[in-house]
């Protein structure tokens, strides 16, 4: 078979509509009336595959209508009432592809080719929002306070449709193994049935936010809200496996929802001095936020849906007898079945929440220049970790296969107590659970995980003065978690732990901590010819912005993978790669079986004694930490130049143009060069960049985008 790189221009577009109506009425002197409507309709391209030919349009429209009333009692006391629908719905399209033999077009991944085939891993998949929202919120003025209540809810009606794997997800390490048909060895799953999840829920909230000015120069504000959010409606019935309860081990009740969300907060602004030039402020609050509709969507009960899972299945033939068949799963299951088929856990409800704290301080000096200093800290609590509750490890410190960096002599092998063959069969299904009936991985989203922050964010301002306007900003910080991804949404953090039952072991450097972020921005107006009364002078050589944009990022983290299941746990999600130590951590090396005179076996020999990194083999111990290497920084110039032509006070063209990366300088940064965020990689090159024996391990030209010079160019009208 002929192998190589081959090269291709995939399309990239998006189709955009959008519209603004608004409607305004002053009722009285003390009722006004406003309306709003907005529509967003937009068709991408998912280049979520690696091929284009599996590209698809995927549509995703938006609508939101709004209808406001202000009520003034009085001079000192005003009332704002809203009412607000929206509506969003999207779909993820897996096309009309068809493979011989098979019902659906499988996801296939073979990693040692860097080869994905089929549409998109996550589709098909749609969904519709359908949110009812009121608001009211009544200020008044007493004394030195300034008083603020509210009440906020909303009714969603949410029905979705996704089934995980719901094609097929077969995945081969190496392609041998896929040309000659073997069952895969590192994923052979499908999800079976797929009802219909409903994620309608009610909300409710309310408020009392008090800014009282204690003194002249000291102003403190302190709030109290309560929040009160509803499970959603499939995630309650979780019921319908009651059948499969064991007292104990798992009990398949109705989630309950948290009733004690309550939100403190407290802010002191201080001006020392009689200039007010200088403020000092200091903060602290609590804040709760929502849990996906994802987590539900993939922990349905067996009479709903169920995954198969024969990864490592000793069987030849694989595709040719049609892979996973699509048998879908009863209704009617007795305990037994119940049990045995149960892939997922819907826990109570337990809101990811967090605590955040600052202190900072703002200068102004010459009028048009500020600079402020701030610390900044957060902590988050109860946030959610992808567990899977039955699996537990085989491999242990105590009975690990070693990995030598040089060959140990037969008798060294010889006197080895442990070997491949009796890890693999010491079971990886939690013996509590597999003794009551439960036979299969269940999956489960717990309130396990918890984050830390700490900032020190710099900034200088020049207002706009001039035709001249600049920030200069520097951020350090440190962003530490357990847990960043929960859903399979990027290879380069696992959305698992290596083991659950050490989740300590995997708090590390956040993939999302960005160490050092520094940007500068600069608007200038030109002010030649702004006063001349010569039409051309002014309006041709004249009435030019220019706005350029530095961004320098220190790079994001990722996790040196094994992409086998080294600890032997049944998962092939969370292991990490082992360290050699005093090796270049840029290299990555695999490892070659070392067996006993029995032929069993018993350790590894590194390939490549200069790797820093090597994959870890089944039935060895890990002992890289999770998020060990960086990916480039971002070093970026973006800027925007705009003409404006004026035919009189009321008439003016504007023409402009936006460079992004003007200077194309190749970025290969795993993520966007304007966006502090993570960017989510699930493809196969991706999974092979993490992968120490891979051709691409740590080589992101050869993996990610360069992010090369995008312009965008319009004009417009203004009248």
């Amino acid at each position: 078979v002929q192998i190589g790189q081959i090269s291709f221009n995939a399309p990239a577009f998006t189709n955009n509509e959008a519209g603004v109506g608004a409607f305004d009425a002053t009722i009285s002197d003390k009722d006004s009336l406003r309306a709003r409507f907005v529509l967003n309709r937009s068709g991408s391209i998912d280049t979520a595959a690696a091929l284009p030919v599996f590209f698809q349009t995927n549509p995703a429209n938006s609508y939101l209508v709004t209808l406001t009333e202000f009520h003034t009692f009085s001079p000192s006391i005003t009332n704002e009432f809203r009412m607000g629908f929206n509506r969003y719905s999207s779909t993820t399209s897996a096309g009309n592809f068809k493979w011989p033999g098979l019902d659906q077009y499988p996801n296939i991944n073979i990693f040692d080719l860097n080869v994905q085939l089929g549409p998109d891993g996550n589709a098909p998949q749609g969904g519709i929002q359908n949110q009812y929202q009121l608001t009211d919120n009544i200020s008044f003025t007493k004394g030195k306070h300034s008083l603020k209540m509210g009440f906020d809810g909303f009714k969603q009606i949410s029905p979705q449709s996704f089934t995980q794997r719901s094609r097929g997800d077969y995945e081969w390490s190496n392609l041998s193994d896929y040309l000659f048909d073997y069952a895969p060895d590192y994923i052979a799953q499908r999800s079976l049935g797929g009802a219909e999840y409903y994620g309608d829920r009610i909300f409710a909230g309310m408020y009392f936010n008090d800014s009282w000015k204690a003194t002249a120069h000291l102003t403190v504000n302190v709030g109290l809200r309560y929040e009160y959010l509803t499970v959603a409606h499939s995630e309650q019935e979780q019921t319908i496996n009651a059948i499969a309860s064991v007292p104990g081990v798992l009990v398949f009740q109705k989630p309950t929802p948290e009733k004690t969300n309550f939100m403190p907060r407290i802010g002191l602004a201080y001006s020392p001095g009689n200039s007010g030039k200088t403020s000092i402020r200091a903060g602290i609050g609590r804040s709760f936020d929502v849990l996906p509709d994802n987590f539900g969507l993939l922990s349905l009960p067996p009479q709903d849906t169920t995954t198969v899972d024969v990864t490592g299945a000793a069987t030849g033939s694989f595709l040719a007898t049609g892979g996973i068949p699509p048998n879908a799963s009863a209704a009617g299951l007795t305990a037994a079945e119940a049990r045995a088929g149960t892939s997922g856990y819907v826990p109570n409800q337990v809101r990811p929440q967090s605590w955040q704290w600052n202190l900072g301080i703002q200068h102004v000096w010459h009028e048009n220049y500020t600079f402020e200093s701030r610390y900044l800290g957060t902590r988050g609590l109860h946030l959610p970790v992808q567990a899977q509750l039955d699996r537990m490890p085989a491999v242990n410190g105590g009975n690990a296969l070693p990995i030598y960096s040089a060959a140990p002599s037969q008798a060294t092998l010889n006197g080895l107590t442990n070997n491949l063959a009796a890890l693999s069969a010491i079971p990886s299904l939690d013996p509590r659970f597999s003794s009551a009936g439960f036979l299969s991985t269940i999956t489960s989203y717990q309130p396990w995980g918890n984050s830390t922050y700490h900032g020190w964010a710099n900034q200088a301002t020049r207002r706009f003065s001039n035709g001249l306007q600049f920030s200069a900003a520097y951020t350090f910080s440190h962003n530490i978690d357990d847990s960043t991804a929960e859903v399979f949404s990027t290879y380069t953090t696992p959305r698992r732990p290596q083991n659950i039952r050490n989740l300590s072991a995997d708090r590390a450097s956040s993939a999302l901590d960005h160490r050092h972020r520094f940007t500068y921005q600069v608007l200038y107006d030109t002010q030649f010819f702004r006063t001349s009364k010569n039409w051309a002078l002014k309006n041709v050589v004249g009435n030019w912005e220019v706005a350029p944009i530095y961004t320098y990022q220190t790079g994001n983290w990722f996790t040196v993978q094994s992409g086998l299941d080294s600890n032997l746990n049944g998962d092939t999600g969370g292991d990490r790669a082992a360290v050699n130590a005093g090796g270049n951590p840029l290299i990555g090396t695999g490892t070659t079986a070392l067996k006993n005179s029995a032929g069993a076996t018993v350790a590894y020999q590194i390939i490549n004694p200069a790797a820093g990194y090597v994959t870890a083999p089944k039935g060895t111990l890990s002992t890289a930490g999770r998020n060990t290497e960086r990916m480039n920084p971002t070093n970026d110039i973006d800027a925007s130049i705009a003409k404006n032509i004026a035919f009189s006070e009321k008439y003016k063209v504007q023409f402009s143009g936006r460079f992004f990366n003007i200077m194309n300088h190749s970025q290969y940064v795993g993520g966007n060069i304007s966006d502090v965020a993570s960017v989510g990689f699930t493809s196969t090159n991706v999974h092979n960049f993490t992968i120490p024996s891979s051709s691409v391990f740590h080589q992101a030209s050869q993996v990610f985008s360069s992010n090369p010079r995008g312009v965008t160019l319009s004009a417009k009208f203004i009248f």
